[in-house]
């Protein structure tokens, strides 16, 4: 029995010995499939240990695979000769470390006594090899037939093998070829980084694919298109390089045709001042112009390949892709060709106006659409300015209108026959005629002129500008009322054939001069009771030549008085001397009364005449005779009873011949019982005695004193003043003035000063008027009791509208103005 064993165990080292040096992999399992032997070629195979091996089942040891699908246990060849015994031979793949393997598996399966499991020896061939070398042999044939140009080279870049295409397409015979680096094709145009980076990745282990320039046999150039690949062996070292390469001159001469064209076609674009963006049919931007990007903000990576409708803002933003889709769907060309104006959004948000115009294309696989795109934002600011413009000048017209219409001054435009074309409310009034009725006739017609006046006004027309003069007209419309009025004639600034007339009432003018004319002094003005009350004593005592005390308050116009005595005197050709006696000395007083000789005192370096000797043959008026100290009234008092004077420093007494008129704002009789005036001076000089009423106690005189006072005051302030607003007016009647008529000319010239329209107005009165409590302003709005007022003045004058512009202390102007407001109708409608 030892003799036996020793034999097995010698002839199973004699196997191990033999099958050791096999290159085909020999395994033996039991009836379990569990490994009992197995030679090295098997433990190379599989990448594990003996130790590891024995005694594991060898379907787990040597997993497989058939055309990349796993064989699962059962089928696996070992479970297969285990279970049912024969033999077979079956090609399997096997995968180690991530390489694959191609397995030739041959097996037989011995069954043991009790015929039921068997035990299998099994002999596994490695045959990569082969197949590889089959699949070359495969792949090589079919290489040497394709189309475009193949290279095998190895490791080294060697050329191993080229197929017909390359030597077709370089020119190169077969012989200079293989065994030459692919240098040999080198043209220059690669520079040697280049080839360094390219060899890099290849031997990596990865694909490189690109462009080069190479050389042709005869020495021209050509571009191709390469993808070289890595041919790797089991271990994964680079084994060889396959090249594949494409002649793609032609391509690159239509790209290089191609470029150049849409390189001018870019430039004519980039030259458009107007914003040029193309789009296709999913409104994707394809092209665009320079002057798309300035307008719209972006870079040319931001815009290209994005949504036209990143350009358009709500709500037609989210609406911008089913519009297209709607077009392409309906095909309506209405929009093509034509030009709209649209809002469109740039980058920063800024909403701006634009001219968009639109066209299409068909090109292969679809439509392009160009959108021709102009800012016009500032022809929209543009438009609006000229809109607000004419809108000012349409409301600066109806503005001009209302102010002619509104007007105290008259207005008419007539055209270049003669013929009316525009009256104003202030003409109608005052020619007291409609509009219906003066439009359209020759001014010849309806202005009341005389046959001289209407000739020299066709002379104002044919005068130039700077020669022409107002013409002075008057007429009775209604026979009881007169009234004047001037025309001026001017140029129409648009048309210089065509005139414009300015009439202008100068009635209450030409009233107040004609009472200025006749009052007794020219210069004093007044209609009240007390005034004619005084102007009949100032004509009694100017018959004489009496002594006159004229009584009244400081500045009721004391001067003026004596002034117009003289004036209508005797003695009104001799001169007029007054002196103001208070705030002199006596010496002073003395010296300019009687005059003095030389040496009469310090400084009396010559002879000098006094005022009673000046004045003789005329009169000498003694204003505040009530300031003059006592022992000067003595001296006064021989003059008046000798009628000669004395000049001081001399003994000659001198005759004249002297009017003397006194003027005092004190009551005499107080100072006389005082002690402060001579009783015998008195009775001299109140021979005759006037008294000058207060300003308060003459309220209707007040506007007739304005007026005139503004008169004086417009030629000062050189301003076009038309009157005082009848609540500035009212404020003056209703006021204390305890300055009284000098107050009021200094109230007036404040007035005209302050000024800023044509009319005197409330606030442009001293601010002591305005504060003081007197002042009653008159009614400022127009309603159903000014109405009333206005008819109720009407009724009291009779009728006459002058008379009762007087009585509501107003210019017959604002008076008919007022009429026009109350809807008071006082134009004479023509008889049909």
């Amino acid at each position: 029995m030892t003799t036996q064993l020793n034999q097995l165990r010698n002839t199973l080292a004699k196997m191990e010995v033999a099958f050791s040096s096999l290159q085909e992999a020999i395994v033996w399992t039991d009836q379990e499939g569990q490994i009992q032997w197995c030679n090295q070629a098997l433990i190379s195979l599989v990448g594990k240990s003996r130790i590891t091996l024995i005694g594991h089942k060898l379907s787990e040891a040597l997993p497989l695979s058939k055309r990349g699908n796993p064989v699962s246990l059962a089928q696996h060849p070992a479970t297969q000769l285990n279970e049912n015994g024969g033999s077979l031979t079956a090609l399997y793949e096997f995968n180690k470390d991530g390489q694959p393997y191609h397995l030739e598996i041959s097996g037989t399966g011995i069954k043991g006594k009790d015929d039921s499991a068997c035990n299998i020896v099994m002999v596994v061939r490695d045959i990569t090899e082969v197949r590889l070398a089959d699949e070359m042999r495969t792949q090589g044939l079919a290489l040497s037939a394709a189309a475009n140009a193949i290279v095998i080279t190895d490791r080294e870049g060697c050329v191993e093998w080229v197929n017909p295409a390359f030597l077709v397409m370089t020119g190169f015979p077969e012989s200079d070829c293989i065994g030459q680096t692919l240098g040999f094709q080198n043209s220059g145009h690669q520079s040697e980084q280049f080839y360094r980076e390219l060899w890099q990745t290849v031997n990596a282990g990865k694909i490189w694919k690109g462009e080069l320039v190479n050389l042709k046999k005869d020495g021209s150039l050509y571009h191709e298109e390469e993808t070289i690949t890595p041919v790797t062996n089991n271990q994964g070292e680079v084994t060889h390089f396959i090249a594949i390469k494409q002649d793609i001159s032609e391509r690159k001469r239509f790209e290089s045709t191609i470029i150049e064209r849409e390189a001018r076609i870019q430039a004519i674009l980039d030259g458009a001042a107007d914003s040029i963006i193309i789009i296709d049919e999913q409104g994707i931007i394809s092209s665009f112009n320079d002057a798309a990007l300035a307008m719209f903000g972006y870079s040319h990576e931001e815009l290209i390949a994005q949504n036209v409708k990143i350009l358009v803002p709500e709500p037609h933003h989210s609406k911008h892709d089913g519009y297209i889709f709607k077009y392409l769907q309906t095909d309506k060309k209405n929009i093509m060709g034509n030009t709209r104006e649209l809002v469109a959004v740039k980058k920063d948000g800024e909403l701006f106006p634009i001219e968009l115009s639109l066209s299409e294309a068909d090109i292969e696989g679809g439509k392009l659409f160009s959108g021709f795109i102009r800012d016009i934002s500032a022809r929209k600011m543009a438009e609006e300015t000229l809109e607000e413009t004419r809108h000012q000048l349409q409301n600066a017209n109806e503005n001009l209108l209302a102010i002619l219409d509104e007007s105290r001054l008259g207005v008419l435009m007539i055209d270049e026959k003669g013929q009316v074309q525009f009256v104003n409310h202030a003409t109608q009034m005052f020619l007291q005629q409609n509009k219906e009725s003066l439009l359209g006739k020759h001014w010849e017609k309806i202005l009341p002129l005389t046959g001289s006046q209407k000739l020299s006004m066709t002379e104002q027309f044919n005068a130039p500008a700077e020669s022409r003069s107002r013409l002075s007209a008057k007429f009775s419309p209604d026979k009881k009322e007169t009234f004047w009025y001037e025309i001026e004639v001017r140029d129409d600034p648009r048309e210089s054939r065509c005139k414009i007339l300015y009439l202008y009432d100068v009635t209450e003018i030409s009233r107040l001069r004609s009472q200025l004319n006749a009052s007794v002094s020219r210069q004093m003005i007044g209609n009240s009771i007390k005034i004619r009350e005084m102007f009949a004593s100032l004509s009694k005592v100017a018959s004489g030549d009496w002594t006159v005390l004229i009584e009244g308050e400081t500045g009721v116009g004391k001067e003026l008085v004596a002034n117009a005595i003289h004036a209508t005197s005797m003695r009104k050709d001799g001169p007029f001397i007054a002196i103001n006696c208070g705030g002199l000395t006596s010496s002073l007083l003395t010296s300019q009364l009687f005059g003095y000789r030389r040496g009469a005192f310090t400084g009396a370096t010559v002879d000098q005449v006094g005022l009673f000797e000046s004045a003789n043959g005329g009169t000498l008026f003694l204003d505040e005779i009530g300031d003059v100290p006592l022992d000067v009234q003595t001296a006064m008092l021989r003059v008046l009873q000798e009628r000669e004077v004395t000049r001081v420093g001399d003994t000659k007494p001198r005759k004249i011949d002297v009017r003397v008129l006194a003027a005092t704002n004190r009551d005499l009789t107080e100072e006389v019982a005082a002690g402060r005036f001579r009783n015998d001076l008195l009775y001299r000089i109140r021979v005759a005695r006037i008294a000058v009423p207060p300003l308060r106690e003459r309220q209707e005189d007040i506007p007739l004193l304005a007026n005139a006072f503004l008169l004086e005051a417009q030629a000062q302030a050189q301003k076009p003043l038309e009157g005082i607003d009848p609540v500035a007016l009212q404020a003056m009647v209703h006021y204390d003035w305890p300055g009284n008529v000098r107050e009021l000319k200094n109230a007036v010239d404040t007035a005209a000063i302050n000024c800023e329209t044509q009319m005197i107005r409330l606030e442009d009165l001293p601010q002591e008027m305005l504060n003081a409590p007197r002042i009653q302003p008159a009614v400022e709005n127009f309603g159903e009791d000014t109405k009333s007022q206005l008819e109720t003045a009407l009724h009291q004058a009779g009728g006459n509208r002058s008379k009762a512009a007087k009585l509501l202390g107003v210019s017959r102007a604002t008076f008919y103005r007022r009429l026009i407001d109350a809807g008071i109708e006082t134009i004479k409608r023509p008889k049909s």
